[in-house]
């Protein structure tokens, strides 16, 4: 997430003329994932966040623990890790899903 979530944006704010406080992050499937899951970490650093069908059950239902890729990902107990999403929101009582 740092390469992403705060070197990036840091790169195109001295590239791009850019409005400070603007930043949004997107995502495509596990992007989208990436991107909120990057959002969630830290949402005074992002106005805003989108996921494109993005794989945002990831971690919370739908998966099953035993499937190779989300254990690599997850680990045996996704909802008390950073991991899943569901799990990050629930901290943020200042973010708004929708």
């Amino acid at each position: 997430g740092n390469a992403i979530g705060r070197e990036l944006p840091e790169l195109i704010a001295r590239t791009f003329r850019t409005a400070p406080g603007r930043a949004s992050i997107a995502g495509l499937s596990m992007g989208g994932y990436g991107a909120f899951r990057i959002a969630l970490a830290d949402p005074a650093r992002w106005h805003r966040a989108h996921s494109f069908s993005g794989a945002l059950g990831f971690g919370h239902g739908g998966w099953r623990a035993d499937q190779p890729e989300f254990r690599r990902v997850m680990g045996d107990r996704p909802e008390e890790r950073d991991a899943d999403l569901w799990t990050l929101a629930d901290r943020r009582p200042d973010v708004a899903l929708s």
